[in-house]
């Protein structure tokens, strides 16, 4: 954390600008930001904190809350350059994780309100937060940062019906099996045919969850890389198929690892969305009381 920090710093310039927004003339913003681009620059320059902030926390948050300040949303057409606005949407996602969540929730809050005023600029953000933050597939995918993005949406005075409910329904799947929260019990079939359900079968210290469908390729491949890594002993493994083919599960058991608990589930876990299922296999890391310590890491992240 603090060595992003570091790597963050070296690119502070030693300068902020302040410009009101007009359509009917051309801002200091919107200057520097061509300069920037017909340089072949890609990234809006860093506010420098005081430097009597000393504390990283701080100086983030302080950069953070005025990372877009230089980018004249209304007048420069790089607000709607997808390429220039998704690099520098990750350089402020990666400052984002640095401040506490209050404060991180202020700069996206500045950066929602000051989009929405132009639609267009808006729907690009929109697209570009859950792009890198809610697609399964990205590297920096983080529930917790998109959430504040959703809630940033909910708390604008004019938005569309239509945004309303997709930024509500989605901030709902966000929410469920949170991380800190106790994930939602369900019941499944183990390999000797008795019924349980997960808080019951929850190991000593970690449990492993993965649903998976022994037919998935990514599933079978996830597998067979997990079955040849050194997995510490403390953590228990609970595979759980959820496609709902019980002869083909059956079938399927003797493939699965000896040292795992294989099980089917009797509950609709994806039709009844107990569980957000993107895309299979999904795995969450749980504490002994079932607390959710990772909710679906990319599985690189696990294998390491």
């Amino acid at each position: 954390m603090n060595h992003l920090f570091k790597n963050l710093l070296l690119f502070v310039f030693s300068f902020m600008l302040f410009c009101g927004c007009s359509h009917t003339n051309t801002s200091t913003k919107s200057d520097l930001a061509s300069i920037i681009n017909s340089k072949g620059i890609t990234e809006l320059p860093l506010p420098s904190p005081p430097e009597s902030m000393s504390d990283p926390a701080e100086r983030a948050a302080f950069i953070a809350e005025r990372f877009w300040d230089t980018l004249d949303f209304c007048n420069d057409p790089l607000a709607l350059d997808t390429a220039f606005m998704e690099q520098n949407f990750a350089n402020f996602i990666s400052i984002l994780s640095i401040p506490p969540r209050e404060q991180a929730a202020i700069a996206v809050n500045k950066l929602v309100r000051t989009a929405r005023q132009y639609p267009q600029t808006a729907d690009l953000i929109d697209f570009i937060s859950e792009k890198y933050l809610d697609d399964p597939n990205s590297p920096m995918r983080d529930e917790e940062i998109y959430i504040l993005f959703l809630e940033a949406v909910l708390k604008l005075d004019s938005v569309s019906t239509e945004k309303e409910m997709r930024a509500r329904y989605r901030l709902n799947q966000a929410l469920k099996n949170r991380r800190g929260t106790i994930a939602a019990d369900f019941r499944f079939i183990t390999a000797d045919g008795k019924e349980t359900t997960l808080l019951k079968s929850l190991g000593d210290r970690f449990t492993m969850l993965m649903f998976y469908d022994p037919e998935c390729p990514q599933c079978t491949e996830i597998k067979d890389r997990l079955k040849n890594t050194d997995i510490a002993p403390d953590i228990k493994i609970i595979a759980v198929d959820i496609a709902g083919d019980r002869e083909i599960w059956i079938k399927n058991i003797s493939t699965m690892p000896d040292s795992w608990e294989i099980g089917f589930a009797t509950d609709n876990i994806d039709d009844n969305e107990i569980y957000v299922i993107p895309a299979l296999p999904v795995f969450y890391l749980l504490d002994s009381i079932g607390t959710v310590i990772l909710k679906d890491p990319p599985p690189e992240m696990l294998i390491r």
